[in-house]
């Protein structure tokens, strides 16, 4: 590390090595005096030393500043590397945290209405090949997780405009001693029982078609593989 002095004072070998201690403590502790004006390209490290009756500041250019951390013991890794960017799937969706977030929370009322999908029974999947829907009022559904875990009943409401559903009989007293439902997310509820009309049923067909057709896509049959060449004389 390069030192620059203001005043070119010989230094006897007891005052250097308190001068070194110096500027690697004050490099630590990252100590200066911000208010005075330094040569460009130089920052003060070290403390205000007297020899002689004179007063003398040590310095070092700032090419040549160590990190905080590297002044520590060897034995202290250097930070880790940042992790790499997460793979996009597609290049029309933004991976910006912002933007997912006003997407999100901006949605109109027929996006709402697939993010609001819930899950079906295991007895309604295997019936109709579907994994989720979205919900809609008159299905019975039960609370699988959270404050209500176990609870069933129908929806009746779909409250979009909060992102919840609300279940009969899962409710709670106001201070005022009014009731009123408890807004629950469907993430937290399962389907046991569709309110079909022929709308709905029309949308289970088409699911569990895709569903099926998707089943063995990109797999392999015996029949697919080319027979292995003859050895030619």
């Amino acid at each position: 590390m390069t030192l620059f002095r203001t005043q070119k004072l010989p230094l006897t070998p007891a005052a250097h090595a308190t001068a070194s201690a110096a500027i690697v403590a004050a490099a630590y502790r990252g100590r200066g005096n911000s208010s005075r004006r330094l040569p460009l390209g130089q920052v003060e490290v070290g403390e205000t030393l007297k020899q002689g009756g004179t007063r003398q500041k040590l310095f070092r250019s700032h090419s040549q500043a160590t990190p905080r951390w590297a002044s520590l013991s060897s034995s202290v890794a250097a930070p880790p590397a940042p992790l790499p960017a997460a793979m996009k799937f597609s290049p029309r969706v933004s991976s910006s945290r912002r933007k997912s977030r006003k997407a999100h929370f901006s949605a109109p009322s027929s996006e709402r209405r697939i993010l609001m999908s819930a899950a079906l029974s295991s007895d309604l999947k295997n019936k109709y090949n579907v994994r989720s829907v979205p919900v809609r009022k008159d299905d019975e559904v039960m609370v699988v997780r959270g404050t209500y875990k176990g609870r069933e009943g129908k929806v009746v409401q779909v409250y979009r405009r909060k992102w919840v559903i609300h279940v009969e009989r899962i409710t709670r007293e106001k201070v005022n001693g009014a009731t009123v439902n408890v807004g629950i997310d469907t993430s937290k509820v399962v389907i046991t029982k569709l309110k079909l009309d022929k709308d709905r049923k029309a949308l289970l067909e088409r699911k569990g078609k895709g569903r099926s057709a998707e089943k063995g896509k990109g797999k392999f049959t015996d029949a697919d593989v080319a027979p292995p060449l003859q050895e030619v004389d």
